[in-house]
């Protein structure tokens, strides 16, 4: 397996509306028999304001994972509160290593994925009310 030359892929769900009421997944699998990596994940293309509180865990958050078990296996969650046409990704985030008072990089991608896996982004609306937009994952498969 390398990634000298991955396979990259961007995955990406418009989202409607968000209401406050649940979770929701958007599944994706990668080319048969090859494991992959997070290149990043977030939102962008932001139509209504994603609003809720801006706290991992109580706001709306997106995370990359497994639909019916760990919903944070693969990528932790991002709190996605932001306003009409910005983006919030890991990348344009967080830098490699520690960054001082924020998460990095490399603490919010977490895991590779299996060979022939289904993985999922997962949103957690938590307190969210509004929001339309494009939730997107990037990952680099194994050439």
């Amino acid at each position: 397996m390398s990634y000298d030359k991955p396979n990259r892929i961007k995955y990406a769900f418009h989202v409607a509306a968000l209401d406050g009421d649940g979770v929701q997944h958007y599944p994706f699998q990668g080319p048969k028999g090859k494991a992959g990596t997070i290149w990043d994940y977030g939102v962008e293309g932001v139509v209504t304001a994603i609003d809720g509180t801006a706290t991992v865990g109580t706001g709306p958050d997106i995370s990359i994972g497994i639909a019916a078990g760990n919903v944070d296996a693969y990528g932790e969650e991002l709190t996605m509160v932001t306003a009409v046409d910005t983006s919030r990704s890991v990348r344009n985030l967080y830098d490699h290593g520690t960054s001082a008072g924020a998460a990095s990089i490399d603490a919010l991608i977490i895991a590779a994925i299996p060979a022939d896996t289904e993985a999922a982004l997962v949103i957690d609306e938590g307190d969210a009310s509004t929001g339309e937009f494009t939730a997107f994952v990037i990952v680099d498969w194994a050439d």
